[in-house]
């Protein structure tokens, strides 16, 4: 029986700026621009794009234009995740 597990979100532990730092720098160090997409992407969920774009000095529809948020990941109804 294989085991049971859950989708994990890294938005949920982004709670605090030293943390949204650490993330964006290691994605940063890695240096794969997907890596770094999807942490911005997952710094903008956590934050919320309301406040990201408040505290930029741009208007809330200006981070969905430039970093247009990616359709949640993970496997489909009926599927199994495969590589």
């Amino acid at each position: 029986m294989a085991p049971k597990t859950k989708l994990w979100d890294p938005a949920e532990y982004l709670t605090t700026p030293s943390r949204i730092a650490a993330y964006l720098e290691a994605a940063f160090k890695d240096g794969d621009p997907s890596l770094i997409a999807a942490a911005l992407s997952d710094i903008a969920r956590a934050i919320g794009m309301t406040q990201l774009a408040s505290q930029a000095g741009v208007t809330r529809k200006a981070p969905y234009k430039a970093h247009p948020m990616p359709k949640a990941a993970g496997p489909t109804a009926g599927g199994s995740a495969s590589n």
